[in-house]
């Protein structure tokens, strides 16, 4: 938890609306509940439900030139995302922008998610899962620091912190293996084009090895002689039967 506050309805229903990750607990005299991210309390106590959007930047204005106004996110009911973070899954609504002075609505792109840290598995249209970059880079530490750590762990990991807060559901493991790549491969592209970090670099081979390998194996060529004794007399030869 980033933060710890005693929160009354009223500002339950306010505050958490850009903060869907965080975790809230219905605290009474005879009550211990944990809320879903679509859960808030009324003023009488009861548990309602209000739809999240998967968190994302807010652009300025609108593509219209002759706006003066501002944008606001809210959450598009007819599209179901599940949001993956270091916290475990999140069943979230899919993030639209609406213009305060057209009323106009845009729905957000694959740029504006990634823009907003969080990746997707695919350049498809239909987003259906969003995968933070904290919990990508958790999964990327875990999996090269520990020996025998594996990116299903991880995921399956994070199943089961999901269903102790009540949040059921499997995670994908293709999609989370395929984000994880993405995210590494951007990484790589930002190392290399901005920062100017020589990553592949051979203190032998220079900048252009022979051979290159990302699991820092590395691989010789196969060589005629290769497999062959150095001295005649100490070749073994299969005889026929």
């Amino acid at each position: 938890m980033t933060s710890k506050k005693h929160l009354s309805f009223q500002c339950d229903t306010n505050t958490p609306s850009g903060m869907p990750f965080h975790r809230r607990l219905l605290c009474s005299c005879d009550r211990l509940e944990v809320l879903q991210s679509d859960h808030f309390i009324e003023a009488e106590g009861n548990i309602i439900t209000k739809e999240m959007s998967a968190p994302c930047f807010v652009p300025h204005k609108c593509c219209d030139i002759s706006c003066h106004g501002s944008m606001s996110l809210i959450p598009n009911v007819t599209e179901s995302i599940v949001v993956v973070t270091e916290r475990g899954r999140f069943p979230l609504k899919g993030a639209t922008f609406v213009c305060d002075t057209f009323d106009s609505l845009t729905k957000a792109t694959i740029d504006d998610n990634v823009f907003s840290g969080v990746f997707p598995a695919s350049l498809s249209e239909t987003v259906t899962y969003l995968f933070s970059e904290e919990g990508l880079l958790l999964c990327h530490h875990i999996s090269h620091k520990r020996l025998g750590s594996s990116k299903n762990m991880y995921a399956h990991t994070l199943e089961e912190v999901s269903k102790e807060y009540k949040r059921n559901g499997p995670i994908n493991i293709l999609l989370f293996t395929t984000a994880e790549r993405e995210w590494e491969t951007c990484h790589h592209y930002i190392d290399q084009e901005v920062f100017k970090r020589k990553k592949i670099y051979c203190p032998s081979g220079g900048t252009k090895p022979l051979v290159r390998s990302s699991d820092a194996i590395i691989k010789l060529r196969h060589l005629a002689s290769a497999g062959k004794a150095r001295k005649p007399e100490n070749e073994r030869v299969m005889h026929d039967v």
